[in-house]
């Protein structure tokens, strides 16, 4: 099976920030206790209020799995997480199955360089 990685960009607020990064470490510390091999934030340089969220999973079934049995506030966190976003569309979502991504929403592009987070 090739790993699955979820990616998700947010535009965060400045009055919202330092909330964003604090609820991204708490669920870094969920999806890696669930069985996630990676969950990490960044920060996109140049783009003030751009975060990029990257998720890695042994597979599809596995990323599936861990939603399923996730408790209601663990759930609760990654929804009080989404919201934050203030960009004026939805966040961009793109799901990756070994080397292919598959877009699910308008990728910003945003290429400059990331400083990570947690």
């Amino acid at each position: 099976m090739d790993p699955s990685r979820v990616t998700m960009e947010l535009m965060i607020g400045p009055q919202d920030r330092q909330k964003f990064i604090a609820l991204s470490k708490e669920l870094r510390l969920i999806f890696l206790r669930n069985g996630a091999s990676l969950y990490r934030v960044n920060e996109i340089v140049g783009h003030p209020g751009a975060f990029r969220t990257q998720l890695r999973v042994n597979s599809w079934a596995e990323y599936l799995r861990q939603y399923a049995r996730m408790a209601n506030a663990e759930t609760e966190l990654v929804e009080r997480v989404q919201v934050m976003h203030s960009g004026e569309q939805k966040p961009v979502v793109v799901y990756s199955f070994g080397s292919t991504p598959q877009r699910v929403r308008g990728w910003l592009g945003l290429r400059s360089p990331k400083r990570r987070i947690c």
